[in-house]
């Protein structure tokens, strides 16, 4: 059997709502001890800093990208594409795009 990571996609289906899809990308690469997926093309990247109680306004995201959480909580609860800061310390986010 081959490992894969599970990649959780974001998008906005024909309803206008946002919903939530899964997606295996298998981890081919490297070595056993270090399995990695195959190179995957970035368009750039940029970091964010959020302060403890921040909330982002409704939006749609018009490219695809990958969101990592460095530090700080992020709401897991949230319906929809808004985004809120959880905790006390300030959320720290990366944006890869695709």
């Amino acid at each position: 059997m081959t490992a894969s990571f599970s990649q959780i996609i974001l998008f906005t289906d024909n309803d206008g709502r946002a919903r939530f899809q899964e997606q295996a990308i298998a981890l081919t690469e490297g070595k056993p001890q270090a399995m990695l997926s195959p190179l995957m093309p970035s368009a750039g990247m940029q970091l964010r800093q959020s302060p403890v109680g921040f909330r982002s306004e409704f939006h749609c995201t018009g490219d695809p990208q990958w969101v990592f959480i460095l530090s700080g909580q992020i709401d897991p609860r949230v319906h929809g594409h808004w985004s809120r800061q959880v905790g006390a310390e300030p959320l720290v986010t990366l944006f890869v795009r695709a």
